[in-house]
């Protein structure tokens, strides 16, 4: 079976152009996360790298998500992308960072929209808690319908009301939820709460799940202890509108690329082929126009 990784992340670090202040020991507040993120933060990864890490699981192509965050340009990572994916021979698409809600955004896509891996866009909201229905953003927003029809969100079950509001406005937009919605506990609460979020956000048909990240805020996951989550995405969302991705190589941190894709199989394992080629390959196939 061929895969397709729709979240993985290229980072270089030895670019003059780019910068990753996430990466940087000033900016994350966790000690223990600061001393796992020791092992990427002086990491070059490039896309020869990548196709050595999944040499043996059969990915075929990949969606870069932006991670230079830092980067004076945003295009100068999606230009990057775009050199990596020419010098390497691996096919990707990136999803590219762009401040929606500035006014000036609308020059900063067409740029990105000039290289051929461009599709989207991930924005976090420059710290405003609710970007989401912010007038100004929501016209940046609006823009990708024209430029790159893909937003990826980093949104918490909390926020899922206003999610599912958005993509509803704006339906020739697809909107996708990055990392299973980013669940934080482990609780039974907390996954009532999230079960609701995503039953709620998923009743909107331009919006897709994006099972990924689960162990960033479960370092010694296995797959039982993801399999509710992963489980009920499906369930809520459907085969037709679920896709995967590693989250790599952050979340090498926690695991290698071989049990991540193990995991997902066995979860998935009384899916028929057909079902599995969707969420493994097609689905992402049709989102990202392959």
């Amino acid at each position: 079976m061929e895969i397709i990784d729709t979240h993985m992340h290229l980072f270089g670090i030895n670019n003059p152009n780019l910068k990753y202040i996430w990466l940087e020991d000033s900016f994350v507040d966790d000690g223990h996360l600061r001393e796992r993120l020791e092992g990427i933060k002086n990491y070059e990864f490039n896309a020869d790298d990548f196709v050595h890490e999944v040499r043996n699981c059969n990915v075929v192509k990949a969606v870069h998500v932006q991670a230079a965050i830092g980067t004076e340009d945003p295009v100068q990572e999606t230009k990057y992308i775009q050199e990596q994916t020419e010098a390497s021979g691996f096919p990707m698409v990136a999803i590219a960072d762009a401040p929606l809600a500035d006014s000036n955004v609308e020059k900063i896509l067409e740029k990105h929209a000039s290289y051929p891996c461009f599709r989207g866009v991930r924005d976090f909201g420059g710290g405003d808690p609710d970007y989401l229905e912010n007038k100004n953003w929501k016209k940046g927003y609006s823009l990708l319908e024209k430029y790159g029809p893909v937003f990826c969100a980093n949104i918490f079950w909390e926020d899922m009301h206003k999610g599912a509001k958005l993509a509803s406005e704006y339906p020739n937009i697809n909107f996708i939820v990055d990392h299973t919605g980013f669940p934080q506990e482990r609780t039974k609460e907390y996954f009532e709460n999230w079960k609701e979020g995503i039953n709620k956000i998923s009743s909107v048909e331009n919006v897709w799940i994006k099972v990924s990240g689960l162990g960033m805020a479960e370092w010694a996951w296995t797959t039982e202890t993801i399999r509710p989550w992963v489980e009920h995405c499906v369930e809520s969302f459907g085969v037709d509108r679920t896709i995967w991705g590693s989250n790599w190589p952050v979340d090498k941190l926690f695991g290698m690329y071989e049990s991540v894709i193990y995991s997902y199989k066995k979860i998935w394992e009384n899916f028929t082929d057909s079902e599995k080629d969707k969420l493994f390959k097609y689905n992402a196939e049709r989102l990202f126009d392959f």
